[in-house]
């Protein structure tokens, strides 16, 4: 069946990127009404921004939706991906600036904080987006492809400078394994393109615990990572958050190499664009008992290590 939150939840912070001061509250929401996100600041014109491909208007370094009267709303892959973790369908974000807080600039403040308000079933069937050919798309030695599959499933490669290099790494995406695997990798950066960023606007709410900084030129993290592939977890995190735009669970697989939200957005509309590449059906019981976040539990989220205090990006 469709699920909610079953109470409301706040978080408040800074935004990743812009820096300003931000509270996000996520309310339950009836079947159907999909994940919506609502600027509560904008009281003059049309707020409401649903979660879906065809509202993405950027995606550089995160994923920005807007509506038709050009409210937005940015960096919602984070909060998305926590939703997807947890098997929560219906949801309405109010949201008070135009970016979410960044947190530990993963999903885990986000999935503890649904967990805890808990979930609730409605009183509608769950429908699914079920792959039934392959599509891919390839972009500037990006690429990235879903293939029919059983249950909803992900693999991922990146390649970056040392010390982060090449990394791998496939998962099943049922159940509370997200929650388990993915849920508290943190965003990254490699330290020479800071000042660049920060130029353009760029991570100004990022610090050295909410962002995993890479020292290239002395082969060094400056942060201390939670798992060693981290970064490639961080990478899947978003695609999970990203692919949830589709506004249905996916089942099949999702292949990336080197890609990122736009690459994986442009994915979506191809898919959208072959209507015999996908069906929209309703879930029958063995595939609703094991879509991701069925059954997860405060029990599976990660246990961070401690911080030790923290620093901006510099």
């Amino acid at each position: 069946m469709q699920t909610t939150i079953a109470s409301s939840v706040e978080f408040s912070d800074v935004g990743l990127h812009n820096g300003k001061p931000v509270t996000a509250k996520i309310f339950p929401s009836p079947a159907n009404s999909g994940i919506v996100f609502v600027r509560t600041d904008l009281r003059d014109c049309n707020n409401i921004i649903p979660a879906q491909v065809r509202y993405v208007v950027e995606t550089r370094l995160c994923t920005r939706l807007a509506n038709s009267a050009r409210a937005s709303v940015g960096t919602v892959e984070h909060i998305l991906a926590a939703l997807a973790s947890c098997g929560i369908h219906n949801a309405r974000i109010e949201v008070d600036a135009s970016e979410l807080p960044a947190l530990d600039g993963s999903a885990l403040e986000y999935v503890r904080g649904i967990l805890a308000a808990g979930i609730r079933q409605l009183d509608q069937p769950v429908r699914v987006l079920k792959i039934d050919k392959p599509v891919e798309v390839r972009m500037h030695g990006a690429y990235a492809s879903l293939m029919p599959a059983a249950r909803a499933e992900m693999k991922f490669t990146i390649d970056f400078p040392q010390p982060i290099g090449c990394q791998t790494r496939s998962l099943d995406l049922s159940n509370g394994k997200i929650v388990r695997n993915l849920a508290d990798c943190r965003t990254f950066v490699l330290r020479h393109h800071i000042r660049e960023l920060h130029e353009n606007g760029f991570g100004l709410g990022g610090n050295t615990e909410n962002v995993i900084i890479a020292d290239v030129e002395n082969n060094r993290f400056i942060s201390e990572l939670r798992h060693a592939d981290e970064p490639c977890g961080h990478k899947m995190l978003d695609a999970v958050g990203d692919l949830s735009l589709a506004g249905y669970p996916i089942i099949g697989k999702f292949f990336g190499y080197r890609s990122g939200h736009n690459v994986t957005v442009a994915l979506l509309d191809r898919l959208f664009a072959e209507t015999d590449a996908y069906r929209i059906v309703v879930a029958d019981d063995e595939t609703a008992a094991r879509l991701p976040g069925v059954g997860a539990v405060p029990d599976d989220i990660p246990q961070p290590k401690l911080a030790v205090g923290s620093s901006n990006l510099h």
